[in-house]
């Protein structure tokens, strides 16, 4: 096997080295010792080349990068980029085993294997920094495709923020002072009616309030989000969104509250009165057993209510909902319905798939996947850091979907 790797890096190294003298003869125009028949300033003239380190799958080697006389600095490199050290899928595989929940120092031991030898903390923040950079461009690209239906919601994270003051280590270095603080990464997915879905927008602010989405969904608009394409916007009940909603989309787009925390709502509100107890157990156990039979039979009925295919038929199953349980639990049901008419929104668009758009389910498994690797990491450095993995992860879903 180190034969074999060996053999590999000495052809790695010649192909990319080839690469980079036939780039450089596209650049100037003819291939080295060609006569043009006319003296050529200095940045048409070779000046030997240097040696640069790589790291690749294989380990790390040395190529020659040649150079010009003048203009080195000006000019763009197609093959490696200027002082890239980190080839290609080398730095894909590294980002991989970030995203699926390796350390920083983790990745450290992994090197490890590769090159013999410990890399800094500093030179393995180099592999975020470029994803840092891959996110920037995500986030500044426009959108050039609306989805009918956007799905927004917030996922909560721990995040060090500089503060205005510094301490002094023993070493005498001065430092600034950090401290943590709840923020919100504010996401929208959008789905088509092919069956895709991607997320095409997030950012982080400091609470999840109806002026921060008003700003977020105007941010969707410069984007390039078409409102005359777009049909329908699923979303939880948090207060104030639904306002927001109101204030910057026109009226044609219908605001769906999600089904799925409708119920959690319901199932939250229960008051468990008048129960009744089995003589034959203890009381403990007696009304642990009599609030469970009643959570999944309010539950139950509730469900069936939205297994309806029509309005119609949904709303008379509500009516029997109402007789039958509205004395029993009175404040479940009036929070269950309580704007009860947005959560049929999505049986009045033209979707195919009503399955997918009913509750925002969809972006709650991304949110899962980020939520998971971000409680193994607790808090963030940075907001970029918090930002680049939640693009990571963006990209990792973005493709297992592509896969399915």
């Amino acid at each position: 096997m180190e034969q074999i790797g060996e053999q590999v890096q000495q052809v790695l190294v010649q192909t990319i080295e080839e690469a980079l003298v036939q780039e450089i003869n596209e650049h100037l125009g003819f291939e080295r010792y060609e006569r043009t028949g006319t003296a050529k300033p200095a940045h048409q003239h070779r000046s030997g080349s240097w040696s640069r380190s790589l790291r690749t799958l294989w380990g790390e080697s040395e190529i020659r990068v040649p150079k010009l006389r003048k203009g080195n600095g000006e000019r763009t490199w197609q093959v490696l980029e200027r002082y890239e050290r980190n080839f290609g899928p080398w730095l894909d595989l590294q980002l991989h085993l970030y995203r699926l929940g390796l350390s920083q120092y983790d990745l450290q031991e992994i090197l490890h294997l590769g090159f013999g030898q410990v890399l800094s903390p500093k030179a393995v923040q180099h592999l975020t920094d470029v994803a840092e950079k891959e996110m920037e461009r995500f986030r500044q690209a426009p959108l050039d495709d609306t989805p009918p239906v956007v799905i927004v919601d917030g996922v909560n994270i721990k995040v060090l923020l500089p503060t205005n003051t510094y301490s002094t280590n023993q070493r005498g270095q001065r430092r600034q002072m950090k401290r943590r603080e709840e923020q919100v990464i504010l996401a929208a997915l959008g789905v088509w009616p092919d069956g895709r879905y991607q997320v095409i927008c997030f950012e982080m602010v400091e609470k999840e309030t109806k002026a921060s989405w008003k700003k977020f969904f105007r941010s969707l608009l410069d984007k390039g989000l078409d409102t005359s394409l777009l049909q329908l916007v699923a979303s939880d009940g948090r207060p104030g969104l639904h306002t927001a909603i109101r204030s910057v989309f026109p009226k044609t787009v219908k605001h769906q509250r999600c089904i799925f925390h409708k119920l959690k709502n319901l199932g939250d509100n229960l008051t468990y009165k008048n129960l009744v107890l089995n003589p034959d157990l203890s009381r403990r156990e007696a009304r642990k057993q009599a609030k469970t039979a009643r959570a999944w039979a309010i539950l139950h009925d509730a469900a069936y209510i939205y297994s309806g295919r029509d309005t119609e038929t949904i709303r008379k199953r509500v009516t029997d909902f109402r007789r039958k349980w509205a004395p029993v639990e009175p404040k479940a049901v009036r929070c269950f319905l309580k704007d009860f008419n947005l959560t049929l929104n999505y049986l009045r668009v033209p979707f195919p798939h009503k399955q997918m758009i009913g509750t925002t389910n969809l972006l709650e498994r991304f949110f899962r996947e980020f939520r998971n690797r971000s409680d193994e990491i607790g808090r963030f450095a940075s907001q970029a850091q918090a930002e680049t993995l939640f693009y990571l992860i963006l990209q990792r879903e973005k493709a297992k979907h592509a896969v399915v």
